[in-house]
C-alpha cells in the first residue's frame, strides 16, 4: 500500500509542479513529532534554473492531504525543497 501511496504523491507533485524543474522526489513514511504517522516529502529541483514557485509549493501538502484521506491514509505529508546541488551535499553527509 505504501508504494502505491508514495507513487500516487509523486504523480501529484510532478502534476502540480509540472512547469518547473523537479529533478527528483524523495518519500518516507515516518512519523511526526507527536508519534503520528507522516509523510516526509523531499522535492528536489534544479538550482540553475531557478527557485520554485511559492504559491504551487505552499499549496501542495493540501493537495497532497486531500490525496492521502482519498486512499484511507490519516498521515500528513511534510515537504521539503531542496536544491539538486545541496541534495547531493545531504547525500554526501
Amino acid at each position: 500500500m505504501a508504494d502505491t501511496i508514495s507513487d500516487e504523491l509523486e504523480k501529484l507533485i510532478r502534476d502540480r509542479l509540472a512547469d518547473m524543474s523537479v529533478t527528483d522526489i524523495r518519500i518516507c513514511l515516518d512519523s511526526d513529532d507527536a508519534g503520528e504517522r507522516a509523510y516526509r516529502v523531499m522535492v528536489v529541483y534544479e538550482a540553475k534554473r531557478g527557485a520554485l514557485e511559492s504559491a504551487k509549493t505552499a499549496s501542495l501538502a493540501r493537495y497532497a492531504r486531500h490525496k492521502l484521506l482519498d486512499m484511507d491514509e490519516n498521515a500528513f505529508p511534510f515537504f521539503r525543497f531542496v536544491s539538486d546541488k545541496d541534495a547531493k551535499a545531504l547525500a554526501a553527509a
